[in-house]
């Protein structure tokens, strides 16, 4: 008994950890200064701020989601090799390799995915960048008047309303 409790805790280990980690990140955003030491570090998040904090929110949202998947196959899994006795060490490791093999890996390449999709390679926005064109040459004022696609439906619906 006291080797299926152990195991169920190692099976689990994983799982939690993409939770806990993916919960702080998704709400926080992750770190607030771009640092070496902890935080999703790939050549695009660490470019400026903006990337850092998406980079953290969406590494945090598929952590999470694939923390409840990993979570659910790691107990159906160890439900069914609940009463063997080395089968349960030999499928609790090959659980977690699963697992690390797979999760880890696929979140790199999703959260990749999301920053080539927002950011251009210097690590602007590509919303930003029809904004930026057309500001060249204008006064202050008149920049005032350009809103992002965001910022002009919203007041849009604030109009409608």
């Amino acid at each position: 008994m006291k080797l299926l409790i152990l195991m169920l805790l190692i099976v689990l280990f994983v799982p939690i950890i993409l939770l806990g980690f993916g919960v702080y990140c998704q709400k926080s955003g992750g770190p607030k200064e771009i640092n070496l030491f902890f935080g999703y570090r790939s050549n695009l998040s660490v470019k400026n701020i903006d990337t850092w904090s998406f980079a953290h929110k969406c590494c945090g949202k598929v952590w999470k989601f694939l923390g409840w998947i990993t979570l659910f196959i790691s107990i159906v899994l160890i439900l069914f090799l609940f009463n063997k006795d080395i089968d349960i060490v030999i499928g609790a490791i090959v659980i977690i390799g699963i697992q690390t093999v797979v999760a880890l890996p696929l979140s790199i390449i999703l959260v990749e995915v999301a920053l080539r999709k927002e950011f251009d390679k210097e690590g602007n926005r590509k919303d930003n960048i029809f904004i930026e064109k057309v500001n060249i040459g204008l006064t202050q004022s008149e920049k005032g008047m350009i809103y992002s696609e965001e910022e002009s439906s919203q007041k849009l619906s604030k109009w409608l309303i």
